[in-house]
């Protein structure tokens, strides 16, 4: 049983998609008492010596049958490189989470399908939906919303969520849904991927391949209800947040990702 649970870990090998060194770094350095800079391998290395024999005229000049093996000790310094996350993720032995149940602000594991979005994209992209007709209902007018008299001045669908998407802060994120259907949104860097955005939505679209495993700290949005006395500053807190609960929903689970990663199979 222990052997056949030893060949099927050797079997695997993991493919990071996300890495967020900082969270990385800090949570290494906080459980194991600071950071690892090299990993140091020894390697007995051993060499043969051959001895040379001169002979009388009697005797012909050869070399002798016996051999010298003398060991030494070569030090590698190796970059730790993933060794770092293998190690801290061990220490964490994390088993696989329910979002229903886990505990808010805490480390979880999360297994499920994983879906991007590129919001910079998106910002190219939707004018030109509007605009080539691919979509019909961009160019429906927004009920109860009009720009001016006449045809030519109404405010479309499209229009609508073209402005809105211009005033999103650009981002990436992964939505990763579990097998009970429940979901998170994982707010990213583009410097922590393994893979560029761009190549993400070139080579698989919006939905990655295989099952994925999600690593990190979860939150929720809370609804803030907090007044501001200063009349100006009570506006612009209120148009804020009518601006978050149009793009984020407050039920929404939210993932910081530590690693995203997927496990696959050798030979």
């Amino acid at each position: 049983m222990g052997n056949n649970e030893e060949e099927n870990k050797e079997s695997k090998i993991i493919d990071f998609l996300y890495k967020d060194s900082s969270l990385i770094n800090s949570f290494y350095s906080q459980i194991f008492g600071g950071d690892i800079v090299a990993v140091e391998k020894s390697i007995l290395d051993g060499q043969e010596s051959n001895d040379t024999l001169s002979g009388t005229m009697a005797v012909v000049k050869g070399e002798s049958t016996s051999k010298e093996i003398s060991q030494r000790k070569q030090i590698q310094n190796i970059n730790p490189y993933d060794y770092k996350i293998i190690k801290l993720l061990d220490k964490l032995s994390l088993e696989e989470n329910n979002l229903t149940s886990s505990n808010l602000y805490s480390i979880v594991s999360v297994k499920g399908s994983l879906y991007f979005r590129d919001y910079d994209v998106l910002t190219k992209l939707l004018p030109f939906m509007g605009k080539s007709g691919l979509l019909p209902e961009f160019n429906q007018s927004m009920p109860g919303v009009t720009g001016g008299k006449g045809n030519k001045n109404k405010i479309t669908i499209g229009d609508m969520l073209s402005k809105a998407i211009e005033l999103l802060p650009y981002g990436l994120e992964f939505d990763i849904e579990t097998k009970n259907n429940k979901d998170a949104v994982c707010i990213i860097k583009e410097n922590g991927l393994c893979i560029s955005s761009n190549d993400i939505l070139r080579a698989y679209g919006r939905k990655m391949p295989g099952e994925w495993v999600v690593i990190g700290i979860l939150d929720k949005r809370e609804v803030n209800s907090r007044t501001n006395g200063n009349q100006f500053k009570s506006v612009m807190d209120s148009a804020l947040s009518e601006f978050v609960n149009l793009i984020a929903d407050s039920k929404d689970n939210i993932i910081r990702p530590i690693v995203i990663y997927r496990e696959l199979e050798v030979g």
